[in-house]
């Protein structure tokens, strides 16, 4: 999730969030999000030199909030899946923290690593649900 979810808080229900919160908000976790910013610049090269994943399984899970919320979001997360001839794009009903935090954004997330799995392991096309 990164600098972005420690700087919001937690989705969590109150109870829950309260010790990630907590967690966030300590020096370690700060160093662990600056040092996750700097390697912006590597991951970012290492994705635009990315041209294909041939046919190997591929989910792509977009957040509703920043398919609606973020200009060209929703074309870059096509542009993702088409890295693939093996891929599925779905959309979660949820925030990007969401799809970890938020019940049923964690239902897609596992329906979408399992839907991997599945094809890896039977040498089938991603399913779509």
């Amino acid at each position: 999730m990164g600098l972005g979810a420690a700087l919001a808080g937690s989705h969590l229900p109150a109870d829950d969030a309260a010790p990630v919160d907590a967690m966030s908000a300590t020096p370690r976790a700060g160093r662990k999000a600056r040092d996750e910013l700097s390697m912006l610049p590597i991951v970012f090269e290492q994705a635009r030199a990315l041209t294909s994943l041939s046919d190997r399984p591929l989910v792509v899970l977009t957040s509703a909030e920043n398919a609606r919320d973020s200009d060209g979001w929703t074309e870059a997360q096509e542009e993702m899946a088409g890295l693939s001839s093996n891929a599925v794009r779905r959309d979660a009903a949820t925030s990007h923290a969401g799809i970890v935090e938020d019940a049923n954004g964690a239902a897609a997330s596992v329906e979408a690593i399992a839907s991997v799995i599945r094809a890896v392991r039977t040498g089938a096309v991603v399913a779509t649900p």
